[in-house]
């Protein structure tokens, strides 16, 4: 992935205030610590050099280092774009980056003491073979791991009661508030970035297989969905004047969000944690975890849906696609009236007969009149 946009860009729900507050809260007890300033605290050191796991643009390493956390720092990313702007962003600081998939990173080729994995965890495909190389480094120098991440549904492929959930809290807000709710498009996100929450439901486990952890979790399955990517919220945000109102809409929306979250685990899609490598590991065990995964993953290449669809993938990805070639085909005709080029009519015809017609097969005289009367509307809109 060479697109930084993706991972910088919109709207979410942790880029509201009280959010930020709610889930400094979980952490901490004090809604001005966050996630780095308990793991200070906590810690009570300061770390010679970090490794940050799919570091992207680089923004937490250099966090750790202006909060004096750490005296140097290696970054980790497979993206040339995140390493460029990385390395444009650091200014003086002691930070080397490293060009490579973290899937293939020889981990004892550095000495380090502290392990970010800062929103990292869910894009690693070989979670066993990455955590215990890892954590046997940090083993050896006495060290520490730090993260927050999504530990929630692979891919954001909700289970329905999880779904069901979400859209029923969402229509208990005022429609001023409520989000055009899509359930995510597993196809779309295949194709965009294949790594987004490849295994993120296994990230926990495994993360507690090779740490001692002080493992926090912070919810998330009502409030992640609601708030991100909600284009009300977003201009609620950003309105002062009515900041007082939104927030308290937003407070309503993270009680119901903790409370299911409390009452099923499911409805956790992240945590904040930290802690140490385990002294002892089953080294049988470990090497069983290892082939077994290598294994399933070269069944599947990169890219690939490693699961069996549930009934409400089959039903969501159907509306999806048939709402993306839609859009598609209106791209296409903007186009057309854009560039003004000359086309004949029956060329127009014959094309806006096979967009009408394709969902109204059975009803070949409504598709007729449909075409018919676009033709008219496009003809006059040429001219």
């Amino acid at each position: 992935m060479s697109d930084s946009n993706i991972y910088y860009s919109d709207f979410y729900w942790n880029d509201i205030k009280v959010v930020k507050e709610h889930i400094n809260k979980l952490i901490s007890g004090d809604k001005n610590i966050d996630y780095l300033g308990n793991f200070i605290i906590k810690s009570n050191r300061k770390f010679e050099k970090a490794l940050v796991l799919n570091c992207g643009n680089g923004h937490v390493e250099r966090e750790f280092i202006k909060r004096n956390v750490i005296n140097s720092a290696v970054g980790i990313d497979i993206s040339e774009d995140f390493i460029k702007l990385a390395n444009e962003k650091k200014g003086i600081m002691e930070i080397d980056y490293i060009l490579c998939d973290i899937n293939n990173f020889k981990f004892d080729s550095i000495d380090f003491d502290l392990l970010i994995v800062f929103a990292a965890g869910h894009h690693i495909q070989y979670l066993n073979k990455v955590f215990y190389n890892a954590s046997r480094v940090l083993a050896k120098n006495n060290g520490m791991i730090v993260g927050f991440d999504y530990i929630g549904p692979h891919r954001n492929q909700y289970p329905y009661e999880v779904w069901e959930s979400i859209n029923i809290y969402n229509k208990l807000l005022p429609k001023n508030l409520q989000n055009n709710l899509v359930y995510p498009h597993l196809p779309t996100m295949l194709l965009t970035d294949p790594s987004e929450a490849i295994h993120s439901e296994l990230l926990e486990e495994n993360l507690k297989f090779y740490f001692d952890l002080n493992f926090t979790m912070l919810g998330g399955g009502l409030a992640y969905e609601i708030l991100s990517h909600n284009d009300a919220a977003k201009k609620m945000n950003s309105d002062k004047t009515n900041i007082d109102y939104f927030n308290d809409q937003v407070l309503k929306i993270l009680s119901w969000d903790l409370k299911k979250a409390n009452e099923d685990h499911r409805f956790n899609f992240f945590a904040s944690f930290y802690g140490f490598p385990k002294k002892s590991i089953n080294l049988e065990i470990v090497s069983n975890r290892i082939k077994k995964e290598d294994i399933y993953e070269k069944k599947y290449p990169l890219g690939v849906n490693y699961y069996e669809n549930t009934l409400l993938q089959y039903l969501t990805e159907e509306l999806s696609n048939q709402r993306i070639n839609v859009m598609h085909k209106q791209d296409y005709i903007e186009k057309l009236i854009i560039s003004k080029k000359e086309i004949g009519k029956k060329e127009i015809y014959l094309y806006l007969k096979n967009i009408i017609r394709r969902p109204f097969l059975k009803f070949k005289l409504y598709a007729e009149i449909l075409t018919k009367k676009a033709l008219k509307f496009l003809n006059e809109f040429i001219k």
